[in-house]
């Protein structure tokens, strides 16, 4: 998963999570999945669509009143023909919240799409506490469907991928809006850690299994498999069935979620041996986290 560097954002509301082996949870013990499935989460008031920029340079444009009427006031029309397993997006629906970390425009970093222009729709919470996860996905806005729509159309980028934490979790309500974005022609990605088989139609599945922190490896078949890499056996993971395979060396620190010191040496010698071990198996990729190198999102 992608990690974000600091950036001045403004001060927000934070519902309080508590951490531990399986789904982060709120207070009231109703995981945020469920949450989001009955339509019980409030929608964050005073939303703009600054409130996610996290770069006055990123290019934008401002919605016209003809596209913010169909989103705002009526259920959306359709435009094109709906893609394979799509349907009529009913008013309801559009009103439903999910709970986001950020959404923010950068270049994809690891894997096949390695450079390549963004919009990254960070959903919170996680079904798993990975020792070496860099990523900070509580929740910092919860928002209907139709808004996170119409803040995705302001950015002149065409591709969005849904990252997390597990965004799996909330694919049965991201499924209406994952159907509105390929019919305006947006490409689709998700970054998932494949507990979990549905992925909402979405079109590129990115699954980054972690069997060796505790997570049940079920979706097995996608278009790239990204294994953080630490020097484990590589044979749990030939089980499966997609069109590239990656080796990416996982960031050791002395804290988790991106804080704490980066530990040099362990990292070095992480990165030493994915290498050997791609040059070994050729079957396998190098995927680097090249965002952190260039200092970006």
């Amino acid at each position: 998963m992608k990690s974000k560097s600091k950036q001045p954002r403004e001060p927000l509301n934070l519902s309080p999570l508590s951490r531990g082996k399986g789904p982060v949870i709120p207070k009231d013990h109703l995981s945020l999945a469920q949450q989001a499935l009955q339509g019980t989460l409030h929608t964050d008031a005073n939303f703009s669509n600054s409130s996610f920029s996290s770069s006055k340079t990123v290019p934008s444009r401002k919605l016209t009143q003809k596209e913010k009427t169909p989103l705002l006031t009526k259920p959306l029309k359709q435009q094109q023909p709906y893609p394979k397993g799509g349907k009529a997006i009913h008013g309801t629906e559009w009103d439903k919240n999910i709970p986001l970390a950020e959404i923010f425009y950068s270049l994809q970093g690891e894997g096949a799409y390695t450079g390549t222009p963004s919009i990254f729709v960070r959903l919170a919470g996680c079904n798993l506490n990975c020792s070496f996860c860099d990523t900070d996905f509580k929740v910092k806005k919860t928002l209907p469907l139709k808004l996170v729509m119409e803040h995705l159309q302001t950015y002149t980028c065409k591709r969005v991928i849904f990252t997390g934490g597990e965004p799996s979790l909330y694919s049965p309500v991201l499924r209406p809006l994952i159907s509105q974005l390929h019919i305006n022609q947006f490409q689709t990605a998700i970054e998932t850690n494949g507990t979990l088989l549905d992925t909402a139609g979405i079109q590129w599945i990115t699954v980054s299994p972690k069997i060796h922190e505790g997570g049940k490896w079920i979706l097995r078949t996608g278009d790239e498999l990204k294994v953080p890499y630490f020097g484990q056996d590589l044979a749990p993971y030939l089980d499966s069935d997609f069109k590239h395979y990656y080796l990416q060396p996982i960031q050791m620190r002395t804290g988790q979620f991106g804080k704490g010191q980066i530990k040099k040496t362990e990292n070095q010698q992480i990165l030493k041996k994915t290498v050997e071990t791609v040059l070994a198996n050729p079957k396998w990729k190098l995927s680097l986290q090249t965002h952190k190198l260039l200092g970006i999102e």
